[in-house]
């Protein structure tokens, strides 16, 4: 993203060897290091929580049971549905 269309930081914190700092889902950060070598792992742990991504899995799910337990969901259409 554009700095510009992120705005000003809500805060700026300097972390020391070993700090770990959370992140609620959705905020944007930037990582800089100073003067010495460093490493800025993002690890994601909240991805595909989702409503949409429970009715991705529960749906099909739910389907193949409704098939299998009534014959009248796997007759075909009439025609005047198309």
């Amino acid at each position: 993203l554009d700095p510009s269309e992120i705005g000003e930081p809500y805060m700026e914190v300097e972390l020391e060897k070993g700090d770990v700092l959370y992140f609620p889902r959705g905020w944007i950060h930037h990582a800089e290091t100073g003067d010495e070598i460093s490493t800025h792992i993002t690890i994601s742990t909240y991805q595909k929580h989702t409503y949409s991504e429970l009715l991705k899995l529960a749906l099909p799910i739910a389907m193949r049971e409704l098939e299998q337990s009534n014959e009248e969901h796997r007759r075909g259409l009439p025609l005047s549905v198309f």
